[in-house]
């Protein structure tokens, strides 16, 4: 039987990792750039569409494309926390919205995802140590329905559906996406990313 005591300490450390994980998006979403990097270990990684190394560059990465006038909003619902020891693993439904420019018209990409985290405790605190991204799919709107750009078709079909639209703008910006994301419209993609995370979360079993 758990103890109850065993179960609300459990109880306030998922909070704490949920409020790590809202946390550190709305510093993104408001450039707050100190606070989102204390958000992450020394050495965390990251792999999300347009970058892949240290949580350090994603943070001045982050900073680069808000200082180019792309904004970003992300809408976050509650996380789904696993915890076992110093280690859980976070998954969080969101939708990201980037306000930014095609032909010199303002339109909105909405991408659904799901974020996926490490996180660990380590001299007592709790902090990022990754963050992946798994795409679901994307829509893009014009600001104003009256003005809509002349969007490439053929381009748009060669891309995945689970990150078309999001791709189609972000190349468009300098920042060219790989085809080989983790997506459900490919669900080796999604079966090789959750099991990546399962993997280190069970090598923590021990600690």
């Amino acid at each position: 039987m758990t103890n109850i005591n065993e179960g609300s300490v459990d109880n306030l450390v998922i909070g704490e990792i949920q409020n790590l994980i809202q946390r550190e998006r709305r510093a993104r979403d408001f450039q707050d750039w100190t606070e989102m990097a204390e958000c992450y270990h020394s050495d965390a990684e990251v792999e999300i569409s347009w970058f892949r190394g240290s949580a350090a560059d994603f943070v001045a990465g982050s900073r680069k494309i808000a200082a180019a006038g792309t904004r970003s909003i992300h809408q976050m619902a509650p996380s789904v926390v696993t915890l076992r020891g110093n280690r859980a693993l976070s998954d969080t439904g969101c939708e990201i919205h980037i306000l930014t420019t095609v032909d010199g018209i303002d339109m909105i990409v909405s991408s659904q995802a799901r974020l996926l985290s490490r996180v660990e405790r380590r001299d007592g605190r709790w902090l990022l140590s990754s963050f992946r991204t798994l795409y679901v799919w994307d829509t893009l709107t014009p600001v104003r329905p009256s003005r809509s750009p002349e969007l490439d078709e053929d381009e748009l079909q060669r891309l995945r559906p689970s990150y078309r639209h999001l791709a189609y703008v972000m190349g468009r910006l300098g920042h060219p996406f790989p085809d080989t994301l983790p997506g459900v419209d490919d669900p080796a993609t999604e079966r090789a990313l959750r099991e990546k995370e399962d993997v280190w979360f069970e090598a923590g079993n021990g600690e």
